[in-house]
């Protein structure tokens, strides 16, 4: 009658593709009323699901004493799925669809050479007596962006579609070229110059070798394989778009994205497969969740990240973060190891993980040193009106700015911001001596916040450090109204 169902979903944001199995556990027998009561995960990710049975049959492994029927408790186990395949997607680019507006598309023509097409809808490929090439290039598809293709990846197809007014030559074919200079639409065929004057199939300005071809010129909808190229741009070759010319013929008329209607403009479309993520230094964190390659350029060494310990190795390659002797992977850095830190342990509930803490010296409870911070001391800038309660509550927050010093967010929940007794929150930006470098006030009249304050809410009576939940590298806080 009653079966529990066991689901184990891969955690790839990909819908439907993200599912692992899914399954019923019960028997067919007896009550067959089959109650899953509560399930835990692993450190290795092995399910375990406990609740009671009714079944004569339920099904268990040889040895264990089987159900006699009457709400036997039962223990399930099942092993951890393999890794999650990677991630494949779907993407398109055409100017003026989804907020892209990255397509560069022109024509260099001989018997105007200081004429630039850059700006028009439509133009004319011919190689007989005129020689007018095309020019066409999709920027900024690579990245780590929702619309973008993760450097690295597997192109499964690629296809550049173009259309026409349909006044080719249906005995003709148009070929596209990979460019291997940079080129802008206000290039003319006089500034075309790297060659020679126009467009140079040498290997040096644009390959010699073809790309793609189409052919029926007379249509008016072009369809290109273009894998090739995006999976040689994928791998790191720079992406300089192609030229485009035909066989032989004139006026084949294409358009561009200029065009006033959307649907008639250039149109790239990507099938991928993103390529497993990076661990450089074998610590159980992906390279780019230690905040590498931010750029998205392919390359980690251009934008390497924090070096926490400040020993000249960004943390990407650094197996011991923070350097203080133990290894990153050893301080509960990722407990269910899915490369991502945002559980990371942090024992002394400072704000920042543990596999991030700078090493510490012994200490025996009396007072270091102290640093007052308030209106008139500390290097806060803020005006404080002598009721606005500020430190009512305080938490540290990990170090937001990146300097190896961490941060502090205090609450003012009598500030009168918008408002009698609305409240506000500082993040405070912290010097090592403990004074104040920078501030940022969070109130309803200032700091971003887009939640509305009442009066009398007392918007900052307490405050928390809750790590990075949205995982774009910043932690986030908790604060507290009435």
């Amino acid at each position: 009658l009653w079966d529990a169902f066991v689901t184990a979903i891969y955690p790839q944001g990909n819908g439907a593709n993200d599912l692992a199995y899914s399954t019923y556990l019960g028997g067919s027998t007896g009550g067959s009323t089959d109650l899953g009561a509560g399930v835990v995960v692993d450190g290795s990710n092995n399910i375990y699901i406990g609740g009671n049975s009714d079944s004569t049959n339920f099904p268990t492994t040889t040895g264990p004493h089987g159900p006699g029927g009457q709400h036997d408790a039962i223990v399930v186990k099942y092993t951890a799925v393999a890794a999650a395949p990677p991630p494949s997607a779907t993407v398109t680019f055409q100017n003026g669809v989804n907020s892209y507006t990255g397509t560069e598309d022109t024509s260099v023509f001989n018997e105007e050479p200081n004429t630039s097409y850059g700006n028009s809808s439509l133009v004319e490929i011919e190689t007989e007596t005129s020689k007018n090439y095309g020019l066409i290039q999709f920027t900024n598809i690579f990245g780590n962006g929702a619309d973008q293709i993760p450097l690295g990846s597997t192109i499964t197809s690629a296809t550049l579609q173009l259309k026409s007014v349909g006044d080719g030559d249906g005995g003709e074919s148009a070929h596209l070229y990979r460019m291997l200079v940079p080129w802008s639409e206000a290039d003319t065929w006089n500034s075309m110059s790297t060659s020679g004057s126009g467009i140079q199939w040498d290997d040096v300005e644009s390959a010699s070798a073809i790309d793609a071809t189409v052919s029926n010129l007379n249509q008016t909808t072009h369809s290109f394989d273009v894998t090739t190229s995006v999976q040689a741009w994928s791998a790191g070759q720079t992406n300089r778009g192609w030229s485009l010319k035909q066989t032989s013929g004139a006026n084949w008329s294409v358009r561009m994205s200029e065009t006033g209607t959307a649907a008639n403009r250039p149109l790239l479309t990507v099938e991928y497969t993103a390529a497993a993520p990076i661990d450089s230094d074998g610590d159980g964190l992906w390279d780019h969740e230690e905040d590498a390659d931010t750029d998205a350029d392919g390359d980690p060494a251009t934008t390497p990240g924090p070096d926490t310990d400040g020993d000249t190795t960004p943390n990407y390659l650094d197996n011991d973060d923070d350097g203080d002797g133990t290894l990153t992977s050893a301080e509960n850095a990722d407990p269910n190891a899915d490369g991502d830190p945002r559980d990371a342990l942090d024992s002394d509930w400072d704000g920042q993980p543990d596999y991030l803490d700078r090493p510490t010296t012994s200490a025996d409870g009396t007072v270091a040193a102290e640093q007052k911070i308030s209106d008139t001391a500390g290097g806060l800038t803020a005006i404080l009106d002598n009721t606005d309660y500020f430190g009512r509550s305080t938490a540290s927050i990990g170090d937001l700015d990146g300097d190896g010093i961490v941060d502090i967010a205090v609450g003012a929940p009598a500030d009168d911001d918008g408002g009698t007794g609305r409240g506000a929150v500082y993040v405070l930006f912290l010097n090592a001596d403990g004074t104040v470098k920078a501030e940022q006030k969070i109130s309803s009249v200032t700091g971003g916040l887009t939640g509305p304050l009442d009066d009398a809410d007392y918007f900052g009576r307490s405050v928390a450090g809750m790590g990075d939940l949205d995982g774009d590298g910043t932690v986030d806080i908790a604060v507290g109204a009435h």
